[in-house]
């Protein structure tokens, strides 16, 4: 079957409209939102979208990632990535019937656990179901295509009323009428400012009664971009709290958060729970000299928070020494800081 590649944003802004236009803020310019609507589409767990008139989209909704445009081996439903497609899939497994009730939400397989991705290009969407169609988000079925541990966690942990259906693997669903809404997150970082305070004032922590008190350096045992003198730098952190957020349950993160006057820790997932500080919370974030991440300065930025980058040295990481497996080989890095440096800064 050959179909056609969309990638133009002026498709869904002629056909759908739009509902948020670009906004600018520090240096960067974040990209016109929208939501479509499709009649008789099909969605399969790559992700893509096939409308019923050939046409496929992923561009603006959820970009298919290198090694799926440029290694189709790896999943065999197409050989070439171009203007137009051939494409292969199994046939559509279920069917849809109901209009007005679904709304895609697709995530690829490597990034479904990662906080970050779940908090601002999944649930960070919603707010454009919302907009455009004058219902609240509880009012719809949300697909998802590649189960998401960490979205279950956070859906049970913080009690949220989120109905949703994982796609198997592999599978092509149809449905007679779907949502699609597009991505708030341009670039990996510039996330357009409504999304951020959509998200603080819907899922805020019910838990944060402590005031401003906790000081909270965040421990990212097990994973890469650890301190490597980690140890001495927390023996001289008085009054702080050492976190690994990995044995926390999301609502406990939360309130972390929330009740924090100061946040340290390396570039990581995590610290998306910046979204539950309150404004002028001090943040130190801890990068190695070789990255350009512009992430997490823009959200304390949207949030109202006190934001310090730290640069240090990379020191790459034994790829037998590690059993967790890494997706970049950038994540193949620990970063040694001078300590007097990191606590003249936290202290």
């Amino acid at each position: 079957m050959q179909v056609k590649n969309t990638d133009s944003l002026n498709y869904f802004l002629d056909n759908w409209g739009v509902i948020d236009e670009p906004t600018t803020y520090l240096t960067h310019t974040t990209q016109q939102t929208f939501l479509a609507s499709f009649d008789q589409a099909t969605v399969h767990t790559l992700p893509f979208l096939m409308t019923n008139n050939g046409r496929l989209v992923t561009e603006h909704v959820w970009p298919l990632m290198w090694k799926q445009k440029n290694k189709p081996k790896n999943h065999g439903i197409f050989t070439n990535w171009s203007d137009t497609v051939d494409i292969t899939f199994n046939p559509v497994s279920k069917n849809f019937n109901e209009a007005e009730k679904y709304v895609w939400l697709p995530i690829d397989e490597s990034s479904a656990n990662n906080p970050w991705h779940i908090w601002i290009d999944i649930i960070g969407k919603i707010r454009l179901v919302e907009t455009r169609l004058s219902k609240s988000y509880k009012d719809f079925v949300y697909i998802i295509p590649n189960e998401s541990k960490y979205l279950a966690r956070a859906i049970k942990d913080l009690n949220l009323d989120i109905r949703y259906i994982i796609m198997p693997k592999n599978e092509a669903w149809r449905f007679n009428q779907i949502y699609v809404p597009s991505m708030v997150n341009w670039k990996d970082g510039v996330i357009h400012p409504k999304t951020v305070g959509w998200l603080r004032s819907r899922f805020k922590s019910t838990t944060a009664d402590q005031g401003q008190s906790r000081k909270i350096f965040i421990d990212r045992a097990g994973g890469s971009r650890q301190l490597t003198n980690k140890e001495e730098v927390f023996a001289n952190l008085k009054g702080w709290e050492v976190l690994v957020l990995e044995d926390m349950s999301v609502d406990e993160q939360v309130s972390a958060f929330a009740n924090a006057s100061h946040v340290a820790g390396t570039h990581g997932a995590g610290l998306v729970n910046l979204l539950w500080c309150r404004p002028g919370t001090k943040v130190t974030e801890i990068v190695h000299k070789h990255t350009a991440k512009y992430v997490y300065p823009n959200l304390s930025h949207l949030c109202g928070l006190d934001h310090t980058v730290l640069h240090g040295e990379p020191v790459p990481i034994l790829k037998d020494t590690r059993q967790k497996k890494f997706k970049r080989m950038n994540d193949y890095n620990d970063i040694k800081l001078d300590s007097s440096t990191l606590l003249r800064n936290l202290l």
